[in-house]
């Protein structure tokens, strides 16, 4: 409601006047340039946005927290703040304020969607998530809202929300349909892993590159769990070179190799996603 807006709107307020103030603005350039110029910067680097960031987040944990007391109505309040926050932050030009939206829902959801109902994930999906998703898109936020946003929801709600990703690998905007690929890269064992190859064949003849390297990064964290699933999907499916490195890069024929650590983000552990 009319709250939900004015405590969104005030709370990205303070992490634009925190950023600003940060901000070095030399460095805006570069990482303008290293986003094709899509997007504006204030030019503040990622480990000093995220120690300004923390501030506000820290500020907003108890209003946004949730346990399994909490009363359902509760529950559908900061679910409604979460959303208006990162809506407004998303009418704001300056990147930095997206990431900090795309890590505030990271951060935040997954508690919210172990508590609430599926009707209410289901809205935050298709109002929240599809329009974060398909507005000033680009990989360094999709990724994050895709393995942490919608991932959290399919983890909540897994029958619910997957017979969503069934519309969106179809869907016409690509985006979305990186997210229904990449939605489960977080499961490892609760993997629904006919629907995770199902997706991988329905998009193997795509000529995107972000399509392409989205299959090959879903099938390559699906390695880690079950090497022997993968080795023989791409055995017996024709994909693009592109999909099949990256599918085979952990398991490949030399066998099992150090990755990145659990904690690095999904938007740094595929950060090469925009080289073509």
């Amino acid at each position: 409601g009319d709250q939900s807006r004015l405590v969104a709107i005030m709370a990205v307020r303070a992490v634009c006047d925190a950023l600003r103030a940060a901000a070095v603005a030399a460095d805006a350039p570069a990482m303008r340039a290293y986003m094709r110029d899509q997007f504006a910067f204030f030019g503040i680097r990622a480990p000093a946005r995220r120690a300004v960031c923390r501030t506000v987040m820290a500020q907003l944990a108890e209003e946004l927290a949730a346990r399994k007391d909490t009363p359902a109505a509760e529950v559908g309040r900061k679910l409604q703040l979460l959303g208006s926050i990162a809506q407004e932050a998303w009418t704001h030009k300056e990147r930095e304020v997206h990431y900090f939206a795309a890590d505030l829902l990271a951060a935040r959801l997954p508690a919210l969607a172990k508590v609430a109902s599926v009707e209410e994930c289901l809205s935050f999906l298709d109002g929240t998530l599809d329009a974060l998703i398909t507005t000033h898109s680009w990989w360094d936020t999709v990724d994050t809202l895709a393995a942490h946003g919608v991932g959290a929801l399919v983890a909540a709600h897994p029958t619910h929300v997957l017979a969503r990703m069934d519309e969106w690998i179809a869907a016409d905007n690509m985006w979305k349909r990186r997210t229904a690929l990449l939605c489960q890269l977080r499961r490892k064992s609760a993997t629904d892993v006919p629907r995770l190859l199902s997706y991988c064949t329905k998009q193997a003849g795509e000529s995107e590159f972000f399509i392409r390297k989205a299959i090959g990064w879903a099938l390559r964290e699906h390695s880690k769990t079950d090497a022997t699933a993968v080795r023989a999907f791409v055995a017996r499916t024709a994909l693009a070179p592109l999909s099949r490195t990256e599918a085979l890069r952990v398991v490949g024929a030399g066998g099992p190799r150090a990755d990145k650590g659990e904690n690095s983000s999904a938007a740094d552990a595929d950060a090469d996603a925009d080289a073509d």
